[in-house]
C-alpha cells in the first residue's frame, strides 16, 4: 500500500470480560464475557430478567461492575460516564419511551447532534436521518411525547446515529412495536450492519434477533450459558425451547 493510500483502519471492537454486578445483595452479573467487532451484529438473548438489559447498563456506566473490565479497542474503559463512552464511538438506544417527551422531535434530533463532535467520511446529520427515517421530517415540530411507539422508536434510533457511532447497543427494541414496524426495525439494522456499524442487540423477540445476528449469546440468571452462531440456534429444538421459542 502506497503512502499515499494511508494505514487501513482496525475495526473496532468492544470486550466485556467477567463483569460482576450487583443490585444491593443481588448478584445479578456473574460473570459475562462478550465481545462485539464493528461490522457485526451480536444478539444478547434470554428470558426475563436473565440480566441483558444489566449488562447494557453496566457496559455504558449507568450502573457499577463490581469486578471484570469493559474494554473498548485495548483500553478500559469500566465505569466511564456514558458521554464518554458516546465521544469514544458507543451509542446506547434504551429499551421503553425514553424520549425527551416535551420537546419536539426537532430539538431531541438538535440535542444529539450537538453532543458529540466526531466526523467521520459517511457522517450521519439531520438529512441523513431524515432520509432513513422520513417519517421524521413530517414530524419535525411535534412533541416527541405525542409519538406512537414505533415514531419514538425511530427518533431514538436517529438520535443515536447523530452521534456517528462505531459501536450501536440496542436494548429491546422492537418492544410493543406493530409487526409491520418490527419489520422495518430489521431493514433498518441490516442496512447499518451493511454500511459496518458494530450492532450489540438485547431481545426478548429472539426470532427477530436470530434472524438479524450472526452470533448470539444466552444468557440465564446472570450467567452466558452458550455462545454461537445465530443459523445455529435457529436449527436447535432444545435452543428454541428454551427461549420459548415454537418452531412453525
Amino acid at each position: 500500500m502506497s503512502s499515499r493510500e494511508g494505514k487501513v483502519r482496525r475495526p473496532r471492537e468492544l470486550l466485556i470480560r467477567d463483569i460482576h454486578a450487583y443490585y444491593g445483595l443481588s448478584h445479578v452479573l456473574q460473570g459475562v464475557s462478550l465481545a462485539i467487532r464493528e461490522g457485526e451484529t451480536v444478539a444478547i438473548l434470554g428470558r426475563n430478567g436473565a440480566g441483558k438489559t444489566t449488562t447494557m447498563r453496566a457496559v455504558m456506566g449507568l450502573m457499577p461492575v463490581r469486578s471484570g473490565d469493559v474494554v473498548l479497542d485495548g483500553r478500559v474503559v469500566t465505569g466511564r460516564p456514558p458521554y464518554e463512552l458516546c465521544r469514544a464511538g458507543i451509542a446506547f438506544v434504551p429499551s421503553g419511551r425514553r424520549v425527551f417527551g416535551s420537546l419536539s422531535v426537532a430539538q431531541n434530533l438538535e440535542l444529539a447532534s450537538r453532543s458529540v463532535k466526531r466526523r467521520t467520511a459517511s457522517a450521519w446529520d439531520r438529512e441523513r436521518v431524515e432520509a432513513l427515517f422520513p417519517a421524521l421530517a413530517g414530524l419535525r415540530n411535534r412533541p416527541a411525547g405525542f409519538l406512537s411507539g414505533g415514531e419514538q422508536q425511530m427518533l431514538k434510533l436517529a438520535r443515536a446515529l447523530l452521534t456517528n457511532p462505531d459501536i450501536l447497543l440496542l436494548d429491546e427494541p422492537t418492544e410493543g412495536l406493530a409487526p409491520t414496524v418490527v419489520q422495518d426495525m430489521g431493514r433498518w439494522l441490516r442496512g447499518l450492519r451493511d454500511e459496518g456499524l458494530g450492532i450489540l442487540l438485547a431481545e426478548q423477540n429472539a426470532v427477530f434477533a436470530l434472524h438479524l445476528a450472526q452470533r448470539c449469546y444466552v444468557l440465564e440468571k446472570g450467567l452466558i450459558r452458550a455462545e454461537q452462531p445465530a443459523g445455529e440456534l435457529l436449527k436447535s429444538e432444545e435452543g428454541l425451547r428454551y427461549l420459548g421459542v415454537a418452531r412453525r
